[in-house]
């Protein structure tokens, strides 16, 4: 849910500071790079090779120009410009394949004619890179096949019918076939792009999660950039490609600290790192990943979470999906291990045998699920609220209309509880709330002819969680 930048609403919730409200649910890996990538929702891994061809860097082909009526077969090779990165694409055809420009939007080059099992295009790239083939079939759809070297092992397949794009990844120097199934097809433009393995990984190891989020966002971030980046709708942003002590990664979490809207998850080299920068930031959570250095531990945990229930689940024991765990003390010394604990950096660490995360703080050491708890109820309590007014001509300015906020707000708690945020009251029988709405009596004259009701307070227990457990025992003897 995206807040509304103006409201009716006022949620103050007072635990150490009042903070705002925050969109909930998608989750942003943002890579620290100049390469431009544009904010992009995705729905799955395929998405993220879509976003890397609106990058800067691009590659395109440029193909011979030939006659309409030319039939010769032809067994040409195209030969990218001295600047590209070794790209090479070679048509293989019988007459089906006729050479000629066809300007379409930015689409310059085209290759036409590809006919049921005449012909194929091949193409080969001396590096790994992002492959984006623009067609369209000329009469009705067409199925393509994207295959590798042995023009057997089929890789992709897509149904084409109005100008469409097949994108793919290509491994280096690995050949692969695009064919027609059934159909004539015509290609404007094949462009290559850098393939960003970064990226790709981060991605792949949050969706490879139990809980993966079925919408994502990928984005480039500059210091220029960070602002820009703020405004759009996203919860948790994962940057990749740079360490805590990086200029980006202080500026980043120096921006959330004052949006107080979202969450900011930054790598650490090293559990000796000085991050006394972030000791007494809210919106930051420290990650240290034993296995490489591409924060692959927050884009895990991150993933594990995002589509769980707020109030159900603590970022502390999680367990995830490939992520490789430290063996404490045998791979990482006891005292190291402390150190990271003080500095609110969070581990993947064996315990009985299993691999979980050893902590769930933010960089203050404040619990991250008390961050999203508070976040939740401002946005649902404003939420609300705002619909009420929204839904009805009039609310009164009395013990009746006073009644039907108070109701918001009460519906809002109860989900809360029922969700796991607030504790269970002492008698067992609900959620440990109360709520305090004035009747109209007990308001200033003041606030009544200004139209402005604020004697609107509640309170509740947190529920919170248990992460130690101190046992005594006795044996008699």
């Amino acid at each position: 849910m995206q807040r509304d930048k103006i409201s009716d609403i006022k949620v103050n919730i007072d635990v150490a500071n009042v903070i705002k409200s925050a969109t909930f649910g998608m989750p942003l890996i943002a890579e620290a790079t100049n390469n431009y990538i544009p904010y992009t929702v995705c729905n799955g891994i395929g998405d993220v090779l879509k976003a890397m061809t609106k990058s800067d860097d691009i590659d395109s082909v440029a193909v011979s120009t030939y006659d309409d009526n030319d039939t010769v077969d032809r067994n040409e090779t195209f030969v990218m410009s001295e600047t590209s990165s070794g790209v090479t694409v070679t048509s293989l055809a019988k007459t089906s394949f006729v050479m000629k420009t066809v300007a379409v939007g930015d689409y310059t080059m085209a290759i036409t004619g590809v006919k049921k099992n005449e012909g194929y295009i091949s193409l080969k790239s001396t590096t790994d890179s992002i492959c984006k083939v623009v067609l369209k079939a000329k009469t009705t759809a067409s199925l393509m096949r994207i295959a590798e070297s042995n023009a057997v092992n089929v890789i992709k397949t897509q149904t084409v019918s109005g100008l469409s794009e097949i994108i793919f990844k290509c491994s280096a120097n690995v050949e692969y076939f695009i064919s027609s199934a059934d159909n004539e097809v015509e290609i404007y433009a094949i462009e290559f792009y850098g393939y960003d393995d970064k990226l790709y990984k981060a991605c792949e190891m949050m969706l490879m999660q139990k809980n993966a989020p079925e919408d994502f966002a990928v984005a480039n971030v500059t210091d220029g950039g960070i602002d820009t980046l703020l405004t759009n709708d996203f919860r948790a942003c994962i940057l990749i490609n740079a360490f805590s002590d990086d200029d980006i990664a202080k500026n980043l979490a120096t921006a959330f600290e004052l949006d107080k809207e979202k969450l900011l998850f930054i790598e650490v080299e090293d559990t000796s790192d000085d991050v006394a920068f972030y000791e007494d930031f809210e919106r930051t959570v420290l990650c240290a990943y034993a296995d490489n250095k591409e924060n692959l531990l927050a884009c895990a945990l991150v993933g594990a979470t995002a589509s769980k229930v707020v109030g159900s689940f603590d970022y502390k024991a999680q367990t995830l999906k490939n992520v490789k765990e430290v063996n404490v003390p045998l791979e990482l010394p006891k005292s190291d291990y402390d150190t990271a604990q003080e500095k609110n950096i969070i581990l993947y660490v064996q315990k009985a045998g299993v691999g979980v995360t050893d902590s769930g703080n933010v960089a203050n050491g404040t619990p991250i699920d008390l961050i999203d708890t508070q976040d939740w109820l401002i946005l649902q309590i404003q939420y609300q609220l705002q619909q009420v007014l929204n839904n009805n001509d009039k609310i009164p300015y009395d013990n009746s209309g006073i009644a039907i906020l108070e109701s918001a707000v009460i519906n809002v708690l109860e989900q809360a509880y029922k969700n796991g945020m607030i504790a269970v009251n002492e008698e067992g029988t609900g959620g440990s709330y109360t709520v305090d709405f004035a009747r109209r009596s007990e308001t200033r004259a003041e606030d009544r002819l200004a139209r402005r009701y604020v004697e609107a307070k509640f309170s509740f227990d947190l529920a919170g969680s248990i992460r130690k457990v101190v046992v005594n025992g006795v044996i008699n003897i």
